[in-house]
């Protein structure tokens, strides 16, 4: 239940620092020169775009797409045709800049969406939370069809405007946006229909789409018991509230707890994402607690986190880390025009105080377009002084994302701590390190992977981080997944 909602507001958080587009009409001819100069741009600068999608198909998807441009498109439909292209490579990475700012515009101004969320399992998909006015359905219940499609051809249809590597995480960017993706394909609608399997027979129940007051005036009949008693167990400060994006406080008397939270800047109004004081601020804070309460294990919780830059997880790391470390064995960066365009904004936007992107231009001045490189990445250190000596554990599950998944590699892969949880759906070996370029017409940003990350053990396998010890969370509340955890770590202490 809690994944979900918190999945929603991680939604939200992202989509409400922009402002909202407005949703302009674009001309045939406007349009098919920014497809021409999507497609040519990826092709320039993508690591490897052919990796999992043959150039034939991508070809032949391309004439089929161009074909389908039309007069008087909406950005917003320009947007959905653009990402579900860009989607058919495979690759998480690379996709065009989603429009939550117009989602978040349209709940804003009382647009109703499906209030739904699945568990996409293997075998089966079930009801996470569902809120609604008919109270037919339940969690837990198995979704066999929606509006009267087989619930895996409909699923293939979502997954349509899904950039993922593979099905696995596909299916968890879908638990976690489900509502806003069917808004990108289906705009708002009335109802939509669900089948599901009650007491081991069929119901179809006609839900209706909700606004945001409506949905929180039930959300807070149906689960305020439970928020309730979930803050009642918090500490006194906010250092307990789980719906924080960072969060600091002992679990028992000897296990610290730290959400690290994203690792960029969501900690003021600067703007400046890449900002790293207040992080850094916030994790020295939280270890000199720590010690002063003498814990003797921490646990770190990276489920549900969209990942970041290394320059906030290391300074992290850098308090258990007992030798040098770094994010990758090795990572090659593809030079191209866009990315070094990508990098000079970056540049000129700090002041040109940014170390690792004055390496970038140098590589991208001394070597030629389409070149791949070798960049050698420095070695973080473990801090001077005092560190944190006890256990180590690092809790993820398939909604750790990007940088986050690096983080549970370096700690599995250099021995400092042990991983919990489930499988990560995203990548430790992957195609990253992802830049952006702009369309001339429409505004709309692609993003691509420049660099291939290969994780700290030199595993080029291109898969998850598997825990050292496995935690089902399927069905699970998170709180209830986190005692899980508790108890693990309480056993071995």
């Amino acid at each position: 239940m809690f994944t979900a909602l918190l999945g929603a507001l991680w939604l939200g958080g992202m989509a409400a620092a922009q402002p909202a587009v407005p949703q302009t009409v674009f001309n045939k001819a406007a349009l098919q020169q920014d497809f021409d100069q999507l497609y040519s741009g990826l092709q320039q600068a993508h690591y490897d775009l052919y990796a999992h999608y043959p150039k034939t198909r991508y070809d032949s998807d391309y004439e089929t797409y161009r074909a389908q441009i039309e007069d008087g498109m909406s950005r917003l439909e320009a947007q959905v045709l653009f990402q579900r292209f860009v989607a058919l490579g495979g690759i998480a990475h690379a996709t065009t800049t989603l429009p939550f700012d117009d989602f978040m515009a349209f709940r804003e101004a009382d647009g109703a969406m499906l209030p739904l969320f699945l568990l996409i399992g293997e075998e089966q998909v079930t009801i996470d939370t569902v809120t609604s006015k008919e109270g037919a359905l339940g969690r837990g219940m198995v979704v066999t069809a929606i509006d009267d499609a087989p619930i895996s051809a409909w699923l293939d249809r979502v997954r349509t405007i899904v950039s993922a590597d593979n099905d696995t995480l596909s299916n968890s960017l879908i638990e976690q946006q489900l509502p806003f993706l069917l808004w990108m394909l289906d705009g708002e609608r009335a109802q939509y229909t669900v089948t599901a399997i009650a007491d081991g027979t069929p119901v179809t129940v006609t839900v209706d789409t909700l606004s945001r007051p409506e949905q929180d005036a039930i959300e807070a009949t149906l689960y305020a018991p439970v928020v309730d008693a979930r803050k009642s167990d918090a500490s006194d400060d906010n250092d307990g509230d789980d719906t924080a994006p960072r969060a600091k406080r002992m679990l028992s008397e000897r296990v610290a707890y730290l959400r690290p939270g994203p690792f960029y800047n969501v900690d003021d109004d600067s703007g400046n994402v890449w900002d790293e004081a207040p992080f850094k601020r916030f994790v020295d804070d939280a270890f000199s607690e720590f010690l002063a309460t003498g814990a003797e294990a921490l646990l770190i919780d990276l489920r549900l986190n969209p990942g970041g830059n290394s320059s906030f997880s290391d300074p992290m790391l850098a308090w258990i880390a007992d030798r040098p470390f770094r994010f990758a064995s090795r990572f090659e960066v593809k030079v191209s025009p866009q990315a070094e365009a990508a990098n000079l904004a970056r540049l000129d936007e700090q002041a040109g105080d940014d170390d690792v992107s004055k390496r970038y231009a140098r590589l991208y001045r001394e070597h030629r377009e389409g070149e791949v490189v070798d960049f050698d990445l420095p070695y973080a250190q473990p801090k001077d002084g005092e560190q944190f000596k006890g256990q180590v554990y690092v809790l993820v599950d398939r909604t750790s994302y990007s940088n986050a998944v690096s983080v549970a590699a370096i700690v599995q892969d250099y021995g400092f701590g042990t991983v919990l949880g489930e499988k990560t759906a995203d990548l430790a070996t992957t195609f990253g390190a992802m830049e952006r370029f702009q369309l001339d017409n429409t505004g709309i940003e692609v993003g691509f992977p420049k660099a291939l990350i290969i994780r700290p053990n030199g595993d080029r396998t291109p898969d998850g981080v598997t825990p050292d010890i496995l935690i089902d969370s399927s069905g699970k509340d998170a709180e209830d997944v986190l005692a899980s955890a508790l108890s693990i770590i309480e056993r071995n202490l």
